[in-house]
């Protein structure tokens, strides 16, 4: 019972990082993109723009702005 066991979280385990592994770092950003702007609705009215403003941000505006940085 036990082998059956470790074999479906060897098997699980590299399910996920088969998936984890075709997310490209783009389909990342815009993950976290559209959990900021989630989280946009919950601040106070006079930084939701502000908010929105970061949220939308595009993808190469945040790469090179990262790329400047280190």
């Amino acid at each position: 019972m036990k082998n059956k066991e470790k074999t479906g979280k060897l098997i699980l385990g590299l399910f996920a990082i088969f998936l984890l592994g075709g997310c490209s770092s783009r389909d990342w950003y815009y993950g976290f993109q559209a959990q900021q702007r989630k989280a946009c609705l919950e601040v106070p009215a006079a930084e939701y723009a502000a908010c929105m403003e970061q949220a939308n941000r595009s993808y190469e505006s945040y790469q090179r702005e990262r790329n400047e940085r280190y």
